[in-house]
């Protein structure tokens, strides 16, 4: 038996206009490492070992086994983790406690 639930969206219901440091356009790429790793002002030897390990999962086939992979478009893959600017300000909103809040 289907239930019509009633929920009270008001406190949930928000979006923040989002001012980002870093937004990462489409696509997974080497061009895409390189720039997060200057964004990240990382050392030489890490960007070294990413371009490695990019180059790696590239070369290699998608697993034949779990769950069906081949359905994901890698130059159209979109990272959803961007760095965004200042206070995560809808943390205590939702009632999520974080020093990132301060």
């Amino acid at each position: 038996m289907t239930q019509n639930i009633k929920i009270n969206r008001t406190k949930y219901d928000f979006k923040d206009d989002i001012d980002y440091i870093f937004k990462a356009k489409k696509g997974l790429s080497e061009k895409l490492v390189k720039d997060i790793s200057s964004k990240k002002e990382e050392p030489d030897w890490m960007l070294d070992y990413r371009l490695k390990s990019l180059a790696a999962f590239l070369s290699k086939p998608l697993p034949s086994w779990g769950a069906d992979l081949t359905k994901i478009d890698f130059k159209n893959f979109a990272l959803k983790n961007s760095w965004p600017r200042g206070p995560i300000r809808w943390r205590p909103r939702l009632g999520m406690h974080s020093s990132r809040t301060e």
